[in-house]
């Protein structure tokens, strides 16, 4: 998504540069460039836009869309505005306040994890405020956490990232209702068995907030995910009195209420849970008629009061909603196919016949002294005393009609020179893509699954090994070893699968130690997300899972990484053509650069783009297609 910092999107945000990365969207810096905004021109804003990569995914664009209709609702001092939103076929963004700052995370690390009870109290407080605006407007915001709070110089918080909000309305309870969201050392109990949420749920998330930001700990923790998850549902933290003795018992009850179990035992509103902070703000010295136990379905805990006077702090009326920005009319998708061939003919056309007087010097180079006036005769008879854009629109014609013209060296039709060199290079691309799945894919899977293990760390080493070596210098090291020492293969190429697979293997060695990272990083993305926690809490089998979801989501990746290869391995085989000696297009383009034959170099441009534009139409077709699906828990464990 780089390639928007530059870019203005419907004519008012001009993208200045990339401030975040999520796993759903990337937010950038953006200055309103254009009066008639929502906002005055000249304005700093922060723009998410959703991930190219997932346009195609119904179920991050449906929480995209979630999170732009959920926050429209909301006006409130401690949630980050939003100003505008646009949903459409080719983009997806919010335009939002750009608040400067640095998250509670980040305010947390700095101090060790742990912070004083007025600085909880201080910020607990506003993070209570914001929740309860947003669920008098019916969001639940199901991901409440410190990396997504923002906290000013002027110690005020602004609530952001709404991105699995949930809007508490019929039509989206029974749809999103089972599926476990969040991260997962702040979710609720019934988020990690993927159970219906409501206000409640974000009442827990603030309580563990609480418990870290007094303890300098998480109330659960443990290297596999799913292990934290089941501590969610099933275990006791240890006592927040314990951990921080200096903590006022006030505010521990608090706290553990707010991290009761069952929801019925925790606060019942985010109001409820601000009145027992300012109870305690009054005086520190309160006590609560509330006690952490291991609760049972059965055991319910009747609402607490204090023992001394408390303030009530009188509820807020809901806001009147502010008005929906319409999103804004996109223009009809046109295909680029043609303007891009197009252009890529011109501009070669033009660097290959601006050195015109080259080429005929060259032609009469080995002849000796030739007179001007042949010179001349020899530049009209092949077109080159004709305007530049003449030559050109002759020549674009003779294409069309299959004629690319004659090779200023032999003489020989280009179309036919290039077909009968087309041949070779296809079967060694298409060999060096099957070594390098054969290689890749496995070894990306098995470092995944044996993450920082001594396999893992080995095959790492091993893709670093090969990404840092030059294609030309494992090309020869091959060589040295295979054919000369080994004398498995002959030392030139051919045409056959034996004179072909050094060759390729050069080829997909580079290659195969860049996918290998790809591959595992994106299995481990996928791994940790919250729906793979959620299943295996539920008791389905990991390799169940593993099979008929991670590596299906795997297709994608493999679809993307493997289209671009074509191009890159049919505009970049020059080099080991000419090693191994393999009359193909590369050795030919090669041989046309030096002699200036620029005929078969325009021939070489054009087909290559050509076939490299049709593989990417080819590749977006086959990912939208491969659209994946929401995934959805039932009660039977299945999906």
């Amino acid at each position: 998504m780089d390639n928007l910092i530059g870019k203005t999107l419907d004519g008012l945000y001009t993208i200045q540069e990339l401030i975040g990365a999520g796993g759903m969207a990337n937010v950038y810096k953006a200055v309103v460039s254009a009066p008639g905004g929502p906002v005055p021109e000249g304005t700093v804003v922060a723009v998410k836009v959703l991930r190219q990569e997932l346009m195609h995914d119904a179920d991050l664009v449906r929480r995209f869309k979630n999170e732009s209709k959920a926050i429209s609702l909301l006006n409130h001092p401690n949630i980050v505005k939003v100003y505008d939103v646009s949903v459409s076929e080719n983009l997806q963004y919010i335009v939002m306040e750009c608040v400067e700052g640095m998250t509670l995370r980040e305010y947390l690390n700095e101090r060790g994890g742990k912070i004083t009870s007025r600085e909880t109290v201080h910020f607990i407080a506003q993070i209570l405020r914001a929740l309860d605006h947003a669920h008098r407007n019916g969001v639940v915001h199901r991901d409440i956490k410190p990396q997504n709070i923002m906290l000013l110089d002027n110690g005020q918080l602004r609530m952001m990232d709404f991105g699995i909000a949930r809007i508490s309305r019929a039509e989206n309870q029974i749809q999103n209702g089972k599926k476990a969201m969040g991260s997962v050392h702040y979710i609720s109990p019934e988020q990690a068995k993927g159970e219906e949420t409501d206000p409640k749920s974000d009442i827990y998330s603030v309580g563990v907030m609480m418990y870290e930001m007094l303890s300098g700990r998480l109330p659960f923790d443990a290297d596999d995910m799913v292990e934290v998850a089941r501590k969610q549902i099933r275990d006791t933290p240890k006592p927040l009195a314990e951990l921080a003795p200096d903590v006022p018992l006030g505010l521990v009850q608090i706290t553990e209420r707010a991290m009761a179990k069952l929801p019925v035992n925790r606060y019942s509103s985010a109001a409820e849970m601000l009145g027992a902070l300012d109870a305690y703000v009054q005086d520190p010295s309160v006590t609560f008629q509330y006690q952490y136990v291991k609760e049972e379905p059965e055991k319910v805990v009747n609402d607490p009061m204090p023992q001394k006077r408390s303030i009530r702090r009188p509820p807020e009326k809901p806001a009147a909603n502010p008005a929906r920005p319409k999103a804004r009319a996109k223009k009809k998708k046109r295909s680029a196919f043609m303007p891009v061939l197009l252009g890529i003919t011109f501009f070669t056309f033009v660097l290959m016949q601006l050195p015109a007087d080259d080429t005929v010097d060259m032609m009469y180079k080995a002849s000796g002294a030739v007179s001007e006036t042949v010179k001349a005769a020899a530049r009209a008879e092949l077109g080159l005393d004709r305007p530049l854009l003449v030559r050109y629109l002759d020549w674009l014609l003779a294409v069309c009609s299959g004629d690319m013209g004659r090779s200023y060296i032999s003489g020989t039709p280009v179309t036919a020179l290039f077909v009968a060199k087309l041949q070779p290079t296809l079967y060694l691309t298409a060999l060096a893509l099957l070594l390098t799945a054969c290689i890749s894919v496995p070894l990306g899977i098995v470092a995944a699954l044996r993450h920082n293990r001594c396999c893992d760390h080995l095959i790492r080493c091993c893709a670093f090994l090969g990404n840092s070596l030059p294609g030309f210098f494992i090309a020869l090291l091959l060589l040295y070893c295979f054919a000369l020492k080994l004398n498995f293969f002959t030392v030139l190429g051919g045409s056959g699968f034996g004179g072909l697979l050094l060759p390729a293997l050069a080829l997909a060695i580079p290659m195969s130690a860049k996918y290998i990272r790809h591959i595992r990083s994106n299995i481990l993305e996928e791994i940790n997300r919250d729906y793979v926690a959620g299943a295996l809490v539920r008791g389905i089998p990991k390799a169940t899972v593993f099979r008929r979801f991670i590596l299906r989501s795997l297709g994608s990746t493999l679809i993307t990484l493997f289209s671009l290869s074509v191009g890159s391995l049919l505009g970049g085989t020059a080099i080991i053509e000419m090693i191994f000696m393999i009359d193909g297009i590369g050795k030919m383009a090669m041989d046309a650069i030096l002699m200036r034959d620029y005929p078969v170099v325009q021939a070489y441009v054009v087909w290559t783009a050509l076939i490299f534009t049709c593989v990417n139409l080819v590749t977006d077709l086959l990912l939208h297609q491969l659209e994946p699906q929401a995934r959805q828990f039932t009660k039977g464990g299945g999906w």
